[in-house]
């Protein structure tokens, strides 16, 4: 029970910080064509 418990608290927490790169990455490459476009 308590394993299961960490295994899925660690798959929401590598989920979340996957999240949040790909948020950083996505958001800066608009950013980078926004600023480049004008």
């Amino acid at each position: 029970m308590r394993r299961m418990t960490m295994l899925t608290t660690t798959m929401i927490a590598a989920a979340m910080a996957a999240a949040v790169v790909i948020a950083l990455v996505v958001g800066g490459d608009i950013g980078r064509v926004m600023l480049s476009g004008s």
